[in-house]
Formats: C-alpha cells, structure tokens, sequence
C-alpha cells in the first residue's frame, strides 16, 4: 500500500473517531433531557454496551470485515503490519471490555437504589469530557497510527499490545485522576 494511500486512510480515520464520539456524545445529552434516567441505570446500560462489545470481539477475532469499507482496509493492512500482535490486541481489547463491564456491574450493586434521583449532567461538563476525550484519543490514534505505518517488519511491533495498554492505563489513571479534582472542587 502506498504512503498515500496510508495517509488519506489514517485521515478518513481520524475524521470517523471524531464524529463518532461528538455523535456519542449529542446523542447521549439529547436523550438525558428526553428520557429522566437515574445514574443508576446509566451505569447498568453501559455494562450491557460494554459486553455486547466484548462478545461481538470475541466472535470476531480473526476478522477484518467492517460494514465501513476504509475500515476495513485499515485492519487489513494493520493486520498485515503487525502479524501476532494484531490478534493480541484484540484479545487484549475483548479481555478489558469484559474486564470494564464487570468493573460496571460492581458500581451499579455498589451505588444500589440509594441513588435514584434523575442523572442530567451539565453542558459544560459534558463539553469537557467530550474534549477531553477527543484529545486523548486523537493522541493515541496518531502515535499507534505512526508507530504502526513507520515499522518496516512486524518484528519491529513486537509487545506492542502490552505497551500500548500499559500506556493506556497511565492515561485512564490520569484522566481518572483529573475528574476526580474537577468533581471535588465542584462539590465544593
């Protein structure tokens, strides 16, 4: 695949995970103001998303079919560039989604009935998580994308799984860390 190729591919990409997530994200405020929920049962339904993603992986696994067709060709290739880490990382990501539901599930039996008033989370904490969030993730796809096109081997990847979650988890631990501050301080 040529280098042009590859960059108007990481391009269609990077366009895709944003408006993915600011349509996530509009859709999740539209539908907060709509329907009253309890933080309660926010939790309780993105468990349920969360291994619905999980399972949908674990049938999947060797698979690079995608409805989206420049998806597709980016698994295709990625597979093709990184050789046995490209299943890793994907049971590394089935493993964690399980890991993040169940983590969900607990929070749910933790928190109980005892917090049934109506969940509507502020606009300005929602843009902020929402850029957030864009920043973090443009960061990661734009590092693991180079990473990825700028190896010659797949010998060159190797434990590129186990980096890029422990990675991750310093960047969920900071992320964790940095709303934690912002809830505090605005209860307060």
């Amino acid at each position: 695949m040529s280098d042009a190729t590859i960059k108007k591919l990481r391009l269609k990409q990077l366009i895709f995970m944003n408006g993915t997530v600011i349509l996530v994200f509009a859709m999740f405020l539209i539908i907060s103001h709509v329907f009253p929920f309890s933080f309660n049962s926010f939790i309780q339904v993105m468990a349920v998303i969360t291994f619905i993603q999980a399972i949908v992986g674990l049938f999947r696994l060797e698979s690079t079919k995608s409805l989206i067709p420049f998806v597709e060709e980016i698994a295709r290739y990625e597979k093709e560039k990184l050789g046995r880490e490209w299943i890793k990382r994907k049971k590394s990501g089935v493993l964690l989604s399980f890991i993040l539901g169940i983590i969900l599930l607990n929070q749910s039996m933790m928190v109980g009935r005892s917090n049934e008033e109506i969940f509507r989370p502020e606009l300005w904490v929602m843009i902020l998580v929402a850029l957030l969030w864009l920043l973090f993730t443009n960061i990661e796809l734009v590092v693991r994308s180079r990473k990825i096109d700028q190896s010659e081997s797949p010998a060159e990847l190797t434990n590129f799984t186990s980096k890029s979650i422990a990675k991750g988890l310093v960047i969920g631990l900071v992320y964790s860390v940095f709303f934690m501050v912002i809830i505090v301080f605005y209860i307060l």
